[in-house]
């Protein structure tokens, strides 16, 4: 699971236009809802992985059940004549000869919630603490964010830094070092006195908080200036937005435990641009979205 802040603009503020933009992105496997929803053929990868788990099993059927929770009512012998709205197979004669999924294959939430902006520190002071779910876009203040960001990384930067040995080894090339075995790396990477002076200056939670939100190990190479410009170029107020024409923007694709791939190197350039072209009297959610 992962949870991950996507912001919607709306034309109106009635919550009914921000479900609907979020409709297009909903998982069916979660939802139950059949919008968006097609075929999705998996023939191929199915035989692939039977091919490879067969000796585990007393038949494709049973692979079928168990590898994809396929029901037993939804694995024919023949083709159906009405497509069930459900994931489906065919075997004939001992082979896997049909296999479709069904899903929206453009699911990026299993559910989400709008929450409050109360206490949001880059809102223009006519909102005040005001405990609402729905703003205008004029009142969302991008500049205070970036400065609010600015601030943030240079302050890392200079508490971390003097902690930062000419001999301190990166965490990349400590794994390097031992082949990529991980325990090893492990061991000298943490076992440094540049690591071993900073955890003690600071919080274990605080330094895993670090670590998460920026890359701790870029102190060590890089000039203030490099370090803040690079932090800042990945820096924004979401994971993914969501304009009035129902397109999705988004990082990167988001999967379980906060993996990512796909990630838009341009991203921060991207949003703002974007940012920039929405009128000023539409209106922004920020949504909790899980997936």
């Amino acid at each position: 699971m992962s949870h991950f802040t996507t912001y919607v603009i709306t034309k109106t503020d009635q919550k009914e236009e921000l479900d609907r933009l979020m409709l297009p992105y909903h998982e069916y496997e979660c939802t139950g809802r059949t919008d968006y929803c097609v075929y999705v053929d998996r023939l191929e990868e199915s035989i692939k992985e039977y091919n490879e788990n067969f000796s585990d099993y007393e038949s494709p059927e049973k692979f079928l059940e168990d590898w994809y929770g396929l029901h037993p009512e939804y694995i024919y012998s023949e083709e159906p004549k009405v497509r069930p709205t459900e994931s489906y197979a065919v075997v004939k004669d001992g082979h896997i000869v049909q296999s479709y999924q069904f899903t929206n294959p453009n699911h990026k939430w299993d559910y989400y919630n709008p929450y409050s902006w109360k206490n949001c520190p880059f809102l223009t002071e006519d909102v005040g603490d005001t405990d609402v779910k729905v703003v205008k876009k004029s009142q969302i203040d991008i500049d205070a964010f970036m400065k609010g960001k600015k601030d943030y990384f240079t302050g890392v930067y200079n508490r971390l830094k003097p902690y930062f040995k000419p001999d301190f080894i990166s965490w990349k090339q400590a794994r390097e070092s031992v082949d990529d075995d991980l325990k090893k790396a492990r061991e000298i990477y943490n076992g440094q006195q540049s690591i071993k002076d900073m955890e003690a200056a600071i919080s274990s939670d605080e330094l895993f908080n670090l670590r998460w939100h920026v890359k701790v190990d870029d102190i060590a190479a890089m000039t203030e200036q490099e370090f803040v410009d690079g932090n800042l170029r990945e820096a924004a107020p979401f994971w993914a937005l969501v304009i009035p024409s129902g397109q999705w923007i988004e990082h990167g694709h988001m999967g379980w435990w906060a993996v990512t791939w796909d990630e838009d190197k341009d991203f921060n350039k991207t949003w703002m641009e974007v940012w920039k072209g929405i009128p000023d009297d539409c209106y922004v959610w920020r949504c909790d979205c899980h997936t």
